[in-house]
């Protein structure tokens, strides 16, 4: 489960739990927008503009903190794949990848294109994701660009229905840990947190699943509901 770094009013900031770029490479961030949209071409020109304003400042926090963490960053690629997800029913969804390419990079190395084989061939099996004390730099180094920073918390999973790609069952209760994570940043900063994950737990969650992991039609309209009066409460939007 990937951690979120921060939310706007339109987008999700999380650093990737299983990335194309090890830590120690780069790392690898992601910018999603919080209604699905198949590429950048059905975004609205506010949508368009919060998101290059949102590169440019989760860029920047990551060339700056990253190095501050001992990570040469030296350039940050960024992207908007989609490939591995052309052939799935569901289709491409539209997110941008922001890669720190560090100067000292032993696999994704610096000054080359990016090599990215399909996940099934175990390439990426040894990456490490950022840690916490990475993200917790990224966070205050965000917050000097903007003070509008808000956490929602992970949604819940179908137990029954999902399995990672080693056949595990994703179980809810590792999703919480995340979760908790998350939490525990956002108190530790006196960020806004909206607990999604104890909210939806209170519904019949699964009726909201289109897959057993993501929201469905109805999963995302409430979703939506909840979050924007979150927003109204905490003095984020009008």
């Amino acid at each position: 489960m990937n951690k979120e770094i921060f939310q706007t009013k339109n987008f999700t900031v999380e650093s990737v739990e299983k990335p194309h770029i090890t830590r120690t490479d780069g790392g690898h961030i992601m910018i999603k927008p919080k209604v699905r949209l198949v590429d950048r071409t059905q975004l609205t020109p506010e949508l368009a503009i919060e998101l290059m304003r949102l590169t440019m400042i989760v860029g920047e926090a990551m060339t700056k903190g990253l190095n501050q963490r001992g990570i040469d960053i030296g350039r940050i690629n960024y992207q908007d794949n989609g490939n591995w997800s052309v052939f799935k029913p569901e289709g491409p969804y539209m997110h941008v990848h922001l890669y720190g390419r560090a100067k000292s990079a032993k696999i994704q190395k610096y000054g080359d294109a990016c090599n990215f084989p399909q996940r099934d061939t175990g390439f990426y099996d040894s990456f490490e994701p950022l840690n916490d004390d990475d993200i917790q730099t990224l966070i205050d180094k965000s917050k000097s660009y903007t003070n509008e920073v808000a956490f929602i918390g992970l949604t819940l999973v179908d137990e029954s229905l999902r399995v990672n790609r080693k056949g595990e069952s994703l179980i809810n209760k590792r999703v919480e840990e995340f979760n908790n994570a998350i939490k525990e940043i956002c108190e530790k900063n006196n960020l806004p947190f909206f607990d999604m994950f104890q909210e939806l737990s209170k519904l019949d969650y699964i009726k909201l699943l289109y897959d057993g992991l993501h929201p469905n039609s109805e999963g995302h309209q409430k979703m939506y509901e909840l979050i924007k009066d979150f927003l109204i409460e905490k003095k984020i939007i009008d």
